[in-house]
């Protein structure tokens, strides 16, 4: 399946004139870099002097908001830009009244897009920090072996049952027992319990702390230090260990749990911004309840979700799934909302 085609008109994009050969004429094309295929609407395609043969496929395209295209099928046109030598590009022929699509591949080709990749050091760690590694290098060593005992509590009157361990492939089981024994002989686990305690070891710090990922930050260098102090004191006193290659110590930003944090504020990931926007509609109940916790998590960017995801969340309570005109909208207006207010976000308004 194609990733996603842009089609929403209220995100302003580039355009460029592409002459088509075929008829000597020129088409305004919306640059798309998001876009993994070019688009040529039916109404552009029949206005061509001079057709190429539409090919069969069995390509699927999605729009913005989720929603599947009609793919007619594809022609292979040659286009020119400016004064360059014509090139072959293959469109799919869509029925929309969208305006044309230039993806990112042939935007390249075309030279109307370049990517520039650059490489930036990464600025060095201030003494005060580099002492405190050395001063707790323990931490970063071995593995970590947590104090006290884990107890489980039943409910009561529950009925215990036995259910079969996941098989292993045959191929692997060799190295399966292996690496077993290495961490039991470690001290890593045991037959019959384990259980992470982190929340335990650093539930006085003033610190995010997210199952075993760790969010250390101060408005100042001072108490950034001191947190980064009493994080590897709390480590090294309660035996934790740290994998020091994914650690990162005195920066102005990180991403932390779907959120940027940095000197300005909070914003969005612009990773999970995308991925929700690519987010195709749901099919099911099952699906519906995924796309509405997405955008409780981010209703904090979101103006209005309570009326946004109304009809969303009437759909939700609803025996029957059905998928409609007034779903599909509502989709369109959170999408929307989440585009409009990607700045950083001021904890004190929520306060």
């Amino acid at each position: 399946m194609i990733e996603s085609i842009s089609t929403e008109e209220k995100v302003e994009k580039p355009y460029a004139l592409i002459k088509l050969t075929e008829n000597e004429s020129e088409l305004a094309f919306k640059i798309d870099t998001d876009a993994k295929a070019n688009i040529l609407p039916l109404k552009d395609f029949n206005k061509l002097a001079r057709k190429p043969a539409l090919l069969p496929t069995a390509d699927m395209l999605t729009s913005y908001t989720g929603e599947q295209l009609k793919v007619l099928g594809t022609a292979n046109l040659k286009v020119q830009y400016k004064n360059q030598t014509p090139q072959i590009h293959t469109f799919h022929v869509v029925c929309t009244d969208r305006a044309p699509i230039l993806s990112r591949q042939s935007s390249e080709r075309l030279q109307l897009i370049k990517f520039v990749l650059s490489v930036s050091k990464p600025a060095p760690i201030r003494p005060v920090i580099q002492k405190l590694l050395n001063e707790f290098s323990v931490v970063f060593e071995g593995i970590g072996t947590l104090p006290g005992t884990c107890k489980i509590y039943l409910k009561e009157g529950a009925i215990p049952t036995m259910q079969p361990p996941k098989r292993v492939p045959f191929a692997l089981q060799a190295k399966f027992k292996e690496e077993l024994d290495r961490l039991g002989s470690l001290g890593v686990i045991e037959k019959d319990e384990y259980q992470r305690k982190m929340e335990e070891v650093f539930t006085e710090l003033d610190i995010g702390l997210i199952v075993d990922d760790i969010a250390g930050i101060g408005c100042s260098d001072a108490e950034h230090d001191a947190k980064l102090r009493a994080v590897l004191q709390a480590a090294r006193d309660k035996g934790v260990r740290f994998n020091k290659e994914k650690c990162v110590f005195d920066t102005t930003s990180i991403t932390y749990f779907g959120h940027r944090l940095t000197t300005s504020g909070i914003a969005l990931d612009p990773e999970k911004t995308q991925a929700l926007k690519n987010m195709p509609a749901p099919q099911n109940q099952e699906e519906l309840q995924k796309l509405l916790g997405m955008y409780n998590y981010m209703s904090r960017y979101i103006p209005n979700l309570a009326t946004l995801n109304k009809p969303l969340r009437d759909l939700s309570k609803q025996q029957k799934f059905e998928w409609n005109t007034s779903h599909k909208e509502a989709k369109r207006g959170i999408q929307n909302a989440i585009s409009e207010n990607l700045s950083y976000f001021d904890p004190e308004a929520m306060r």
